[in-house]
């Protein structure tokens, strides 16, 4: 287990990159929700967290996409409070099993297991739907969404990967994998 050495120096590093899921965070709820009437509203956010569980997953600790889960379903007035939490930490967890794995793998291979990821996602959001409605609701819309948070994952694993890059100890960590 390796531990990180604290320096002040690279705070504004690390304020940057909490910035940048916070920004895409507010993206996914606010903006996105402008422009599409869409159902789960985490294309940006669950392709970050994907990112940050294979290369570096002491960054997004449990506490911090609970939080962000919690948020989301009370901001968007999602029926299902907790839902897009558990989601959130189902990702990151399923994710680092498969850190090692990933972490050496193509983009293609990367873009695959986000594609996964995606409609495990979209469908277990529409059976919370269909059960709340007691009957089978469309599926057409998570589809629609699903292509949206799939063809958007290169834009943000570009923003990830160079924010990646600045960061001290981040790129190439594989000392707890």
């Amino acid at each position: 287990m390796s531990l990180i050495k604290f320096s002040y120096e690279h705070i504004p590093l690390y304020v940057l990159f909490y910035l940048l899921v916070g920004v895409l965070f507010l993206v996914d709820v606010q903006i996105m929700t402008i422009y599409f009437n869409l159902n789960l509203l985490m294309i940006f956010t669950l392709s970050s967290i994907y990112y940050w569980a294979i290369y570096n997953p002491k960054l997004i600790p449990i506490p911090l996409l609970f939080t962000l889960g919690l948020l989301k379903d009370l901001l968007t007035g999602m029926p299902f409070i907790g839902l897009s939490a558990f989601l959130f930490i189902l990702v990151a967890m399923m994710t680092k099993q498969q850190r090692v794995f990933l972490s050496g793998q193509s983009f293609f291979m990367i873009w695959a297991g986000y594609i996964l990821v995606t409609f495990l996602s979209c469908f277990i959001f529409w059976i919370f739907l269909c059960i709340k409605l007691v009957e089978f609701a469309p599926f057409f819309p998570y589809l629609i969404e699903g292509a949206m948070m799939i063809l958007s994952f290169p834009i943000i694993l570009s923003l990830t990967g160079a924010l990646h890059k600045l960061l001290p100890f981040a790129p190439h960590d594989k000392t707890s994998l």
